[in-house]
């Protein structure tokens, strides 16, 4: 189910956890499913499992996954898209502050975004 590019310079638990949160996202994975465990998942990607571990821990403290003692980790039973909109906001605003410190115009980032919404490619800097 998950895949992992050793060449790409994306940390691994990034990978994973971007992958899980899409999967989330999209309700490939839905509350209360199972999670792999950790040694499994490990051993099935070719990773160290203290990457899985701290994959899912990241995750637990986002909201999008639990732990029960002694079984594993699920997906949260938390509005777990509500979660996934905070958190994509947040890293619009990072986004925008970013902007703004490179001398991006706020016209120009209003721009950008109407492309993007309406599926434009606008031009590069």
């Amino acid at each position: 189910m998950f895949t992992i590019d050793p060449h790409s310079r994306q940390p691994i638990y990034e990978q994973l956890k971007e992958q899980i949160i899409r999967y989330v996202s999209l309700g490939v994975l839905q509350p209360k499913d199972r999670m792999p465990s950790v040694r499994m998942l490990a051993r099935e990607l070719g990773i160290n499992p203290n990457t899985v571990v701290k994959t899912y821990q990241e995750l637990e403290n986002e909201g999008i996954l639990i732990t029960e003692p002694k079984k594993g980790f699920f997906v949260s039973n938390q509005d777990v898209h509500a979660i996934l909109c905070l958190r994509q906001k947040e890293e619009f605003r990072k986004a925008v502050i970013q902007c703004q410190e490179t001398g991006i115009s706020e016209e120009e980032a209003l721009k950008i975004v109407k492309e993007v919404y309406e599926g434009k490619r606008g031009s590069r800097c």
